[in-house]
């Protein structure tokens, strides 16, 4: 079994998710869920070849899973989701043995990956970009579906930051 198979199946994890599911079941912005952790899991590898990063792809992926996870203890206990995310995983994947040195990019990559950015000027950059933390922050932000959310209204983000068309559509 592969670290994602393992990570996907232990009951740590999978508790959390669940309860991070609870807390957002009836959420009506975007939610951050597995079809949220996979999309920015998936923006993240397109956005690694394009720039020819050696970024091993188990590594974008583990990012990805973990990034908004300490979203629980955010909702619980109003500390930051990134600094509890990188926790979590930082537990889960030491306790899985995986190398502590990719462990620790992979935490250096969620503690970053809440910094969102003027998007049409963070589109010019996609070439640009050279960390996982970098590669995370970006695809999280465009892993939204502002263009087409009902809630858009109501949602804090600034205009300059909603991503406002489809810049990755899944058949790439």
């Amino acid at each position: 079994m592969d670290i994602i198979d393992e990570v996907l199946q232990h009951p740590y994890y999978l508790r959390q998710l669940q309860v991070l599911q609870t807390y957002e079941q009836d959420r009506c912005f975007c939610r951050h869920d597995m079809a949220h952790f996979q999309e920015v899991a998936r923006i993240a590898k397109v956005i690694a070849g394009q720039n020819s990063l050696s970024i091993p792809q188990e590594m974008i992926t583990l990012a990805a899973l973990f990034h908004d996870m300490g979203r629980v203890q955010e909702y619980e206990q109003t500390i930051s989701h990134a600094e509890a995310s990188a926790a979590f995983a930082r537990e889960i994947l030491f306790a899985l043995d995986y190398p502590s040195t990719r462990i620790e990019e992979i935490c250096q990559a969620i503690l970053a990956h809440s910094r969102r950015q003027d998007a049409e000027v963070r589109y010019a950059r996609a070439f640009q970009i050279r960390t996982l933390g970098e590669l995370i922050s970006y695809a999280d932000q465009f892993s939204r579906k502002c263009y087409m959310c009902s809630a858009a209204s109501d949602c804090k983000w600034p205009k300059e930051q909603r991503i406002l068309q489809n810049y990755y559509p899944d058949d790439l």
